[in-house]
Parts: C-alpha cells; structure tokens; sequence
C-alpha cells in the first residue's frame, strides 16, 4: 500500500489532498474476511496523510453512498484548515513588517506650535511693553 501512497503523492506533488480508504465486503464473516475493519482502520491512519476509512458491502449496498459525503466532509474541513493556515501566516507577515516599520514616534504638530503658548513663554520674540 505504500507503493500507492507514493505514487498519490508524486502526482499530486507539494498539493494537500485528502483520502477515503474504502474495504469492500462488510457483510462477511469476521473468519471470511481477509482484512478486519481494525487492520483497514490502522492502515488508513497509518498513511503520512489524511485518510478516512470506510467499509462497504456492494451486495447489500451498505455504506456505499456514504464514501463521496465522507470524501466531500474531508475536502472541506482540508480547504479551511488551509484557509486558517493562509490566514494565520498572513497575520505574522504583517505583525512583523509592522514590527520592521514603526514609525517614529513624534508629538502633534499642535503641540509644537502652541507649546510656547500655552507655556507663556515666547522665545525669540520682542514683546513691546507699552
């Protein structure tokens, strides 16, 4: 199964994508069967991917319409963990070039020109005392 989860991975390269790991059979016997649902249930969590497990009897049709739901839930929940991921990496870039970029910190311009003013102080000027 490994040689599959290569060959998924080198088509799709550096994309993230999710799996449904489907057994076939359900309605067997436990001593008819070839693999067990905790063996298929291993296997598909130990792929180095998002994989869900499934079991399906095609002669009963139990579980059969339930793969492409489980597909679909898995896509979305991929997609906004992606979307976090995005959103995530977007606020450390600006908190950072924020940190990078602080802007010099200077009092109101107001505050400058009414300084003297406000201070009764007037520097520089000629006051005529009548």
């Amino acid at each position: 199964m490994s040689a599959v989860t290569d060959v998924i991975r080198d088509s799709l390269g550096t994309r993230e994508y999710s799996l449904v790991l489907v057994g076939n059979k359900s309605d067997c016997r436990d001593n008819e069967r070839q693999v067990s649902w905790a063996e298929g249930h291993r296997l598909a969590a130990s792929f180095r991917i998002r994989c869900s497990f499934l079991e399906t009897s095609a002669k009963k049709g139990d579980n059969v319409n339930g793969i492409f739901p489980q597909l679909g839930r898995d896509v979305l929940k991929l997609r906004w963990l992606m979307q976090q991921r995005r959103e995530q990496t977007e606020k450390v870039t600006a908190a950072d070039q924020t940190a990078n970029h602080l802007p010099v910190k200077r009092p109101p311009r107001w505050k400058t020109w009414t300084w003297e003013w406000f201070h009764g102080r007037t520097v520089g000027r000629k006051t005529s005392v009548a």
